[in-house]
């Protein structure tokens, strides 16, 4: 597996993007933002996600800063799995690759949910967490999630939904007023693809036939 990035051509609204890590992928990372709502939720769900033997290649989708990898670190060793992190923003998997430069288990490409740079049925599991709601098509994410997951593989997706509360909203554009000016506030909030569980159900249909969907 090759270290350092390599770019898979994503399919993302590049401006937004890269605005935003580029320019706050080091604030992004710090131990405030960590213990900050959305670091809470992600430690939580991860922390939840089961292992299994045939796991080696576990792929994290919108990785940004290699949060996941690390707080999975753990496991990565105890069981002998490869990571490889996947991320549109040049910005935050720079900081990424800085992080685990010393670790060879940990790899990382520019690519996105709709445009993932791996081959067909090379992963063994797929996680995600609080990215895919950035998605320009579900459907097309999906999709994409499918071709490269194994036939035994497994799935573990933690987003934002649609009717995520009020004190949910509160923090988030708490957030983003820290970290972006208001032009940049309006345009991510008109990319994110928030869905309620029949929508996202819809939407990971072709995972039906295989895998049963749980959507909590």
């Amino acid at each position: 597996m090759t270290r350092g990035l390599q770019d898979g051509g994503p399919a993302f609204n590049e401006d937004t993007v890269s605005t935003y890590s580029d320019a706050n992928s080091q604030e992004y990372d710090t131990d405030e933002n960590r213990k900050f709502l959305y670091g809470k939720l992600t430690v939580d769900f991860l922390k939840q996600i089961p292992f299994y033997p045939a796991d080696k290649l576990v792929l994290d989708l919108g990785c940004g800063t290699g949060l996941g990898f690390e707080i999975l670190s753990g496991e990565f060793e105890k069981r002998n799995m490869n990571g490889l992190g996947i991320e549109p923003a040049r910005g935050m998997l720079d900081v990424a690759v800085e992080k685990f430069k010393a670790n060879p288990r940990f790899s990382w490409k520019v690519g996105s949910f709709e445009n993932i740079p791996c081959p067909d049925k090379s992963a063994d599991k797929i996680i995600s967490t609080l990215a895919l709601h950035w998605v320009t098509d579900i459907e097309v994410g999906a999709a994409e999630m499918e071709r490269v997951l194994k036939d035994t593989g497994n799935l573990h997706i933690l987003m934002i939904a649609k009717d995520d509360g009020h004190f949910f909203k509160k923090a988030i554009v708490k957030a983003m007023q820290k970290h972006l000016t208001f032009a940049q506030i309006m345009k991510t909030a008109g990319l994110a693809k928030r869905l309620n569980p029949e929508q996202l159900r819809a939407a990971f249909k072709v995972f039906e036939k295989k895998f049963i969907v749980d959507v909590k």
